[in-house]
């Protein structure tokens, strides 16, 4: 009940902006074939629209739309690629996490002008997501691979397939990235422990949104939707970063 209060505080915000998002909702609800993947899309209009306004997603919603997805696809294959994604996309979290060494003086200065710095920047990471879903789905899916990318596309495609069949390269590939998440884990518990400053690369929750959408989606597709949601997000920081003041969204 939480999750519809707060998805319907977000739509009392701004009711013309909204309408115009549901329309494209309803647009690419229409476009997809079965009942499940339009309610997908319904329901992760509500967490793009609660992660817009509160930075933040119901985990219950999530779950929801996880199972959701699984419904699409055979559930063992579903859950393998996604824990794949999961851990994937937490090692990329854990990388793109910036640590700095805080002299303990200065703590509280710098704590406030973070604070300051994230309530001027913040914008959730899904509105990009959904954006760049849709440009995909309507725009890019129907047209050829651009001449540029056809080798980088071959490779992708050659490694994919080399790992699929190849059991032994399959098992050291992703015990290496296990490695690497466990590093990686261990770096973040030890800034933790000090009075390092820490400056996440994007939220903990989107780890699992990306898995689900790598999983759901497929590795090619998900690879330009990504992509193109990285644009997106790099350009809205872009323009908060221009305009120097924002309107406060919550």
């Amino acid at each position: 009940m939480g999750y519809i209060t707060k998805v319907h505080e977000a739509i009392c915000k701004n009711k013309l902006a909204i309408v115009v998002y549901f329309s494209i909702t309803v647009g690419m609800s229409l476009h997809q074939s079965t009942l499940i993947e339009s309610g997908i899309i319904f329901l992760f209009s509500g967490m793009i629209l609660e992660d817009f306004y509160q930075q933040t997603i119901d985990m219950r919603a999530f779950l929801v739309l996880l199972i959701l997805m699984a419904c699409t696809k055979s559930f063992g294959w579903f859950f393998s690629l996604f824990i794949l994604g999961v851990i994937l996309f937490r090692v990329i979290f854990l990388f793109t996490t910036k640590i700095k060494t805080t002299k303990v003086e200065n703590i509280s200065t710098n704590l406030k002008t973070d604070m300051e710095q994230i309530e001027r920047i913040s914008c959730g990471y899904l509105p990009s997501l959904g954006i760049s879903w849709f440009i995909y789905v309507f725009f890019v899916s129907t047209l050829d691979i651009p001449s540029l990318f056809i080798p980088t596309h071959e490779g992708i495609v050659f490694f994919r397939d080399f790992f699929i069949h190849n059991i032994l390269a399959s098992g050291i590939a992703f015990s290496t990235l296990c490695l690497i998440w466990a590093l990686g884990e261990y770096r973040l518990h030890q800034a933790k422990k000090g009075t390092n400053k820490i400056i996440y690369g994007f939220g903990d929750g989107d780890v699992f949104i990306l898995g689900a959408f790598f999983t759901f989606i497929g590795f090619e597709p998900f690879l330009i939707v990504f992509f193109l949601s990285l644009v997106l997000q790099a350009g809205w920081y872009l323009i908060y970063f221009l305009r120097g003041d924002f309107h406060d969204r919550r």
